[in-house]
């Protein structure tokens, strides 16, 4: 992984925060001319959401930060979504800001926030691996999923029934990077627990 763009540190993750939140909208550049209109529609809304709140962020970053960081997860959660189901509308090189930007916010907010912010952090790593698998980062696609995967593994631990679905979706994209980099064991140790997390959900974890 690149270091500085995903895992900078706290320090270097305030102050892209505070750059961010001040000023570079990194929505406003995307492209979704072709994307159908309920698709289209849903995107645009969030992304307004993302201004919106990135606006509050700049009047008071304690009180809003947290909120924008969350709407940066659910623009990259539809944009995942909709290139999954439709095709992606734009590229990965003009998306891929958001995710960077959700990941750096969520991270600054988990290392000097409670720990009610873990959750977040974990599902940015988890939506980032995506682009950065489709862009040829398969290495940083997997490492950003292997921390993924350890936050939810800790989660999981105090609230299994809340946690164990998310860990087993993680685990389970995490063994298609491990895949494709050519990792055949180490996919299948993955894939293996995705199996059994979800047998354990479906029998209730008995």
């Amino acid at each position: 992984m690149a270091s500085g763009q995903l895992d900078a540190g706290p320090v270097a993750a305030e102050r892209d925060a505070v750059e961010t939140t001040a000023g570079t909208d990194t929505v406003d550049t995307v492209e979704t001319a072709g994307a159908d209109t309920a698709g289209t529609d849903m995107l645009s809304a969030l992304r307004e959401e993302v201004r919106a709140r990135r606006s509050a962020a700049a009047k008071d970053r304690a009180a809003h930060l947290p909120a924008l960081a969350e709407s940066l997860n659910r623009l990259a959660r539809a944009v995942n979504a909709r290139a999954m189901r439709r095709g992606l509308p734009g590229r990965w090189e003009d998306w891929l800001p958001v995710y960077e930007e959700a990941v750096e916010l969520h991270r600054s907010l988990a290392v000097s926030g409670p720990a009610s912010s873990v959750p977040g952090l974990a599902a940015s790593l988890h939506h980032i691996a995506l682009p950065l698998g489709e862009l040829g980062r398969l290495p940083d696609a997997v490492e950003c999923g292997r921390e993924a995967v350890a936050l939810y593994r800790a989660l999981c631990e105090s609230d299994p029934g809340t946690y164990r679905p998310f860990l087993a979706r993680t685990l389970h994209d995490l063994a298609v990077d491990l895949r494709e980099l050519g990792r055949g064991a180490d996919s299948r140790d993955a894939e293996s627990e995705a199996l059994r997390l979800r047998q354990e959900e479906y029998t209730g974890g008995r």
